[in-house]
């Protein structure tokens, strides 16, 4: 299969792609108003259930990141935008912030913000915010068990108006990236019992996975005796933010899912993401019934 193009990405979705360096952020970055950015520190410190691991300094600079991207969003009139963040974790210093509190924040004020630079993830993303009018959790499939109907979702980013603008923010706690004791991440806790739907699209755009489920278990506990258990360093294995869900057909879900990356919208939105995918000439891949389980 071809790889993805700015070109197949417009015929396919009306959307128009664009790349800019990692310099340009960088020197917007630099020229950052710290005033907007200390309010925005101060709110994310003072709305926490708790600030654990990270630094004033280290939410500061996140929040600089932040005012640097929302200006970058005003003036170009941008819908989403993704970073090819893991390259900040492993790469060359490029001496920019961990984006995971900006995205956070973005996606609660309606911009698809896309971990990793994932098209395809962008993509669904900003057909969940469309047509579910509520921003999504952009996760990775640590796990499928088919024995307990169930899946295993973690990632670094969560959107706290997850349940929409009329319901109260989700929970979160301020934690380090991975317990490397860098960069700050919203650990946010997901209700038990929430209704969710699992997503997204095909790489070649034709087909769109989804899948309901029911949250399990909506956060986890550290083990305070863990040690490295990478070569990188990592102390916290999975992403901060971790659901556990109920599945349908959990062995349908492992034999059809179309990448690593599942974008996890609450509720459960089937029949309007099957209208809007009709008319968007794309196929479903999903159970035989799209119904919670219980």
């Amino acid at each position: 299969m071809p790889n993805l193009d700015a070109e197949t990405v417009y015929r396919r979705t009306g959307v128009r792609l664009e790349y800019r360096p990692m310099e340009d952020l960088k020197r917007r970055f630099d020229a950052t108003d710290g005033a907007g950015a200390a309010r925005e520190a101060e709110r994310w410190k003072k709305e926490a259930v708790r600030v654990m691991e990270p630094s004033d300094k280290t939410i500061l600079d996140a929040c600089r990141l932040y005012v640097a991207l929302r200006s970058m969003i005003d003036k170009e009139g941008w819908s989403a935008v993704g970073i090819a963040c893991l390259g900040l974790v492993f790469g060359p210093k490029l001496a920019l912030p961990y984006p995971c509190l900006a995205f956070s924040r973005l996606r609660d004020e309606g911009i698809t913000a896309a971990c990793e630079s994932d098209v395809c993830g962008t993509l669904t993303s900003m057909l969940l915010a469309e047509v579910c009018r509520r921003p999504a959790f952009f996760s990775n499939v640590l796990s499928v068990d088919p024995a307990r109907s169930g899946t295993v979702l973690s990632h670094c980013v969560s959107p706290l108006k997850m349940l929409g603008d009329g319901a109260a923010p989700l929970p979160y706690r301020l934690r380090d990236y991975h317990g490397m004791g860098q960069g700050v991440v919203p650990e946010v806790e997901f209700p038990a019992g929430m209704e969710v739907m699992a997503c997204t699209f095909t790489k070649d755009l034709r087909n769109f996975f989804m899948w309901p489920g029911r949250v399990r278990v909506g956060t986890k506990t550290d083990d305070p005796s863990a040690k490295p258990a990478s070569p990188g360093g990592f102390t916290r294995m999975t992403c901060s933010n971790y659901m556990e869900l109920k599945i349908p057909d959990a062995g349908g879900f492992l034999q059809n899912i179309a990448g690593i990356h599942q974008i996890v919208i609450a509720g459960n939105h089937a029949e309007a993401i099957r209208d809007a995918l009709l008319a968007m000439n794309t196929g479903v891949i999903g159970p035989s019934d799209f119904s919670t389980p219980k």
